[in-house]
């Protein structure tokens, strides 16, 4: 009878299979004798014994990664949002709101189309002005309230020699701490003509 091998077989930090292998491929290195062959046997059982285990294990370690990886997109979202919201500076949030000012026509502006090339000015637009938020590229559009209830509003097409500018002409007290929010119950319910 064969007497098991002394050597240990696996050490704590690594997979009992993956040892039995290594031992496997260090005895076939050897010169084979009746002994080595039925130690090689033995761990060839021995090995297939641990497999299920060791391939559960391996599943488990998969799983367990998957969860580190979510758990990491998770933290790195949950940051990014945090820097977002905490990010704000008094300058973004007082800009912020000048603009919602401006586009409630409450901020006396200029504009002015000028020729970058002849630096004549083409055009020039005064008054509680709302620039365009949805304009194309090369394009402006320049809403202004000019009476109660009465607006104007302007085209200008842009060019790589046409450019503008626009200046706010008084100043304006808006929050730097809050951002104004404005609700119109009344724009929901559509001004419908018939004709």
């Amino acid at each position: 009878m064969v007497k098991p091998s002394r050597r240990p077989i696996m050490d704590e930090s690594s997979d009992k299979p993956l040892a039995i292998v290594e031992r496997i491929k260090e005895l076939r290195a050897k010169p084979q004798t009746e002994k080595i062959q039925q130690e090689i046997q033995r761990l060839i059982k021995e090995w297939q014994k641990t497999l299920p285990a060791f391939q559960k294990k391996k599943e488990y370690n998969i799983t367990f990664k998957k969860m580190k990886i979510k758990s990491a997109v998770v933290m790195s979202l949950a940051v990014a949002a945090m820097l977002t919201l905490t990010g704000c500076s008094d300058a973004n949030i007082a800009s912020r709101n000048l603009s919602k000012a401006a586009d409630q026509f409450e901020i006396n502006r200029r504009a002015v189309f000028y020729n970058g090339i002849t630096g004549e000015y083409m055009l020039e637009i005064r008054g509680y002005c709302s620039l365009g938020n949805y304009d194309g590229p090369q394009k402006v559009s320049i809403t202004c309230k000019v009476g109660e209830g009465e607006y104007k509003k302007h085209f200008l097409g842009l060019s790589d020699n046409v450019t503008y500018f626009a200046e706010q002409l008084e100043s304006k007290g808006v929050s730097k701490d809050q951002y104004r929010v404005i609700f119109k119950p009344s724009s929901m319910i559509p001004d419908i003509d018939m004709q």
